[in-house]
């Protein structure tokens, strides 16, 4: 049974696959991470980490993306990643993915 809002489980990609530094999206500065780039081990590792954690209450959970471009990304980069999340989302530990994009990166493939 759901418990409300979905507990996400975020992932921050400081302006991985945008190659604009506009003024107000200054990702250095409001993560306080470097730009660097994220991996499936890295993805993987820290899932199961934080399922790990939760209370067995919360059944939705959703893997979130945040801070960069997604779809900007190399899509072998993307499919490590997401191929990282698919056995949580498989197992049904994992219910959905959201990701920020640039709406000029999405494109009918």
């Amino acid at each position: 049974m759901s418990t409300g809002a979905p507990y996400i489980i975020p992932f921050f990609i400081s302006h991985q696959g945008c190659p604009h530094q506009c003024v107000f999206c200054n990702q250095e500065a409001i993560t306080g991470e470097e730009k660097g780039l994220i991996s499936g081990y890295t993805v993987r590792e820290i899932l199961g980490q934080r399922l790990s954690e939760l209370d067995n209450q919360r059944k939705e959970v959703e893997v979130a993306f945040y801070g960069g471009s997604f779809t900007g990304i190399p899509e072998e980069v993307q499919e490590e990643i997401l191929g990282a999340v698919q056995p949580f989302l498989a197992a049904g530990l994992v219910k959905s993915i959201r990701l920020s994009t640039r709406p000029d990166y999405i494109d009918r493939r």
